[in-house]
């Protein structure tokens, strides 16, 4: 056997693994030196075979598996959210929103891929704040989803940018303007591969405003304090699909049908005319003998978001190799989430 050091470079790692501590699970993984890996599992009757690129990073190592070209045999759809009218118009004074031309005579429906990248192990935990009289910081995050702080606000600085590092120790590489009246900052963040940290400009709500959108609790705590909460945003890209038959049936029985046929597509409208409002909303992969997935609409309803993702069938396990994550310790290449004892080591 040949050790692995828990501080490993790419150097060290290349090798043929096979999984331990999963029970009736089989699994091989091959990384080789070129930075490709190929992979195989086997769980009673289903198997799947993997490919692609790998690469290492702050002791984990990264599963890139090559993108499927084929479209996924079935979607699995989750319950709509759904906004009002009135809700949109509401939002639309505080927020710039270029669909508000086409929510005043449509119903909107937005098709969003529901697979997020697992946030890596290196993260931001420290904010600097800089304020007109100098850098405050570093400031710890109390970790959770969202990350959040709060910072006492005071009325006798003002408040210029605000910067995150993921070490203590370690000065902010990116600092973002912010505007000295808002009090509510929402962040989302991302780490490319083998690059630091980015984070994107935030959303940026003033005192009232962000009494409107926290908890009753939190409410009396923004008024002599900022809070900053930083969300990871990694999206996964939307494979490609069959086309899927969307069913927009009114309460007066009729039923208007549509076809959303490319996964990059994120929005379907249908002209409102106020005569019947909408009831319910149908999905269903085309030409498949399935029942039609039926939705419930409530009547002042006038967005739709509706989230998806590939339904793997029951033979197929190769899904279980993709963007996976393994942290290098000694003699383990250790896999998370399939069970508590899960390794690929060398034999």
């Amino acid at each position: 056997m040949t050790a692995i050091d828990a501080n490993a470079e790419s150097s060290t790692l290349p090798g043929h693994y096979y999984l331990s501590g999963v029970m009736e699970m089989g699994a091989e993984l091959l990384l080789q030196a070129d930075g490709t890996f190929k992979a195989g599992v086997e769980y009673g009757s289903a198997s799947g075979m993997a490919n692609g690129k790998w690469y290492v990073e702050d002791d984990v190592v990264t599963l890139e598996s090559q993108a499927s070209t084929q479209p996924a045999e079935a979607l699995a759809f989750e319950e709509p959210g759904e906004i009002s009218l009135a809700q949109l118009e509401e939002n639309a004074t505080h927020y710039p929103d270029e669909r508000a031309g086409v929510w005043r005579d449509h119903y909107l429906l937005e098709m969003r891929h529901a697979r997020l990248r697992e946030a890596p192990k290196v993260q931001p935990g420290f904010v600097y704040f800089q304020f007109d009289h100098g850098v405050s910081g570093p400031l710890p995050l109390e970790a959770g989803i969202p990350a959040r702080l709060w910072l006492p606000y005071d009325p006798q600085k003002t408040i210029r940018k605000i910067g995150f590092s993921a070490l203590k120790d370690t000065a902010p590489k990116q600092w973002l303007e912010v505007s000295p009246d808002t009090r509510l900052f929402s962040f989302n963040w991302k780490k490319p591969k083998l690059q630091s940290i980015v984070v994107d400009t935030p959303q940026e709500d003033k005192l009232a405003d962000a009494q409107r959108f926290l908890p009753e609790d939190e409410q009396g705590r923004i008024q002599n304090h900022y809070l900053i909460e930083l969300f990871h945003y990694d999206p996964i890209p939307a494979p490609p699909i069959k086309p899927v038959d969307v069913y927009w049936q009114f309460a007066d029985g009729s039923t208007q049908q549509q076809s959303w046929t490319d996964s990059s597509q994120a929005r379907l409208t249908q002209p409102y005319t106020g005569a019947s409002p909408l009831q319910k909303l149908g999905l269903r992969t085309h030409g498949s003998a399935e029942e039609i997935q039926w939705f419930d609409v409530a009547p002042d309803t006038r967005l739709l978001k509706v989230q998806w993702q590939a339904e793997h069938g029951p033979g197929e396990l190769a899904a279980m190799f993709e963007d996976l994550q393994l942290q290098v310790e000694p003699n383990c290449l250790a896999v998370s989430g399939w069970s508590d004892r899960a390794c690929f080591r060398r034999r």
